[in-house]
């Protein structure tokens, strides 16, 4: 993946295959995450994203 990919990635939002994390402190979550996409056809946790407005924040 390029970055002209992934920023579409984050352009185009949460998806089912795609989920935004703002930081790795949820351990719960990310795991819930995980093991919805092991349960599926995968998929794609970005870390430092802003879940709700889909903002870069870093790590």
């Amino acid at each position: 993946m390029n970055s002209v990919e992934l920023k579409e990635l984050i352009e185009n939002g949460e998806t089912t295959k795609v989920q935004f994390k703002s930081n790795v402190n949820n351990e719960q979550s990310i795991a819930q995450e995980i093991v919805a996409f092991s349960n599926t056809k995968g998929g794609l946790i970005l870390i430092g994203i802003d879940d709700k407005t889909g903002k870069i924040l870093g790590l």
